[in-house]
């Protein structure tokens, strides 16, 4: 039986800044927001809830604004600094598959509402970050042609912990998901109920010190492990108890060795894909910047997510 502990995401504005090992100016800055007629990249302001919302898009040049074209919704971590396209390098993927990326800003740039009730700025303060995303694809569609069917979602950090409770709230709206460095919060595991089983991309670190591979205690609320974490949305997507285990190639010296469990016999093709970094720490893998904590160069979770989003 796994050991359940607690966490305190309530507010860890420290959480992202603690593993980088610099501090990055705002990615896209604040120019004035022009209509997408074209590649390239774009600021984005809109209204959602009641409150004046931000995001950036990345459009490729391989992309044909007129015609649907997949979208990647990524997450950031808390604080924010300069966003997920530097952190993660994910334009280059995108410019390689086809995929228009958006990078959504949490409310003042803070902190997501991850669907507990006291563990965050935002969740106290009510924002609906829920809607936001729906929002954000329905503005992105008024400016650029965008496949319905083919829309993911990945996050890093507390942006992993909004990935899971948008998969238990848009599984139907999301094709599939991505998650790395975190694991779930006891209150999203508790009442988690997709209305579909979507396919889920993972990758955590057993030396991640801000969301531990047991768990952690906190004062406003908790994260289940990482054991747990695969176990629950395995069985949400009725997949197979005996995952397939490949012990993958150690070419980098780097601390790090990495595992892949993959998920199969999940319900709807629902595939999931575990990605077990042992020695690494709360890092993006394969990230083209400096972490303070053990980054793995083992994999490049960018590459695994564009690969694993384009069979979804």
């Amino acid at each position: 039986m796994d050991t359940r502990k607690k966490i305190s995401v309530a507010v860890r504005r420290a959480s992202g800044a603690a593993c980088l090992g610099f501090v990055l100016s705002s990615c896209g800055g604040e120019g004035p927001v022009d209509p997408i007629q074209n590649p390239g990249d774009f600021n984005r302001a809109m209204r959602s809830g009641g409150l004046d919302r931000v995001y950036d898009v990345h459009v490729p040049a391989t992309v044909n604004p007129s015609q649907p074209s997949p979208l990647v919704i990524m997450l950031h971590g808390v604080p924010r600094l300069s966003g997920m396209a530097v952190i993660t390098g994910f334009d280059d993927v995108a410019d390689r598959f086809g995929y228009i990326v958006a990078y959504p800003r949490a409310f003042r740039t803070l902190d997501w509402n991850v669907g507990c009730e006291l563990c965050s700025g935002a969740a106290i303060d009510g924002v609906d970050d829920v809607r936001f995303i729906r929002d954000l694809i329905d503005d992105l569609a008024d400016q650029v042609a965008i496949d319905r069917s083919r829309i993911y979602v990945a996050g890093f950090s507390q942006g992993a912990l909004m990935a899971h409770f948008l998969g238990c709230e848009l599984a139907n709206e999301i094709a599939a998901f991505g998650s790395v460095a975190a694991t779930m919060i006891d209150e999203v595991e508790e009442t988690c109920s997709p209305s579909r089983a979507a396919p889920w991309l993972f990758i955590q670190g057993t030396e991640d010190t801000e969301f531990p591979w047991e768990g952690r205690v906190g004062e406003l609320s908790n994260t289940i492990s990482a054991r747990a974490t695969i176990s629950t949305w395995a069985g949400l997507n009725g997949c197979s108890a005996n995952p397939a285990v490949t012990e993958l190639p150690d070419t980098e010296d780097d601390g790090t060795t990495v595992t892949l469990e993959e998920y199969r016999s999940c319900a709807g093709g629902a595939e999931l894909d575990f990605y077990i970094v042992t020695g690494g720490g709360h890092t993006w893998p394969g990230a083209p910047v400096e972490f303070t904590a053990t980054k793995s160069l083992e994999i490049d979770a960018s590459e695994l997510l564009g690969e694993f989003f384009s069979a979804h």
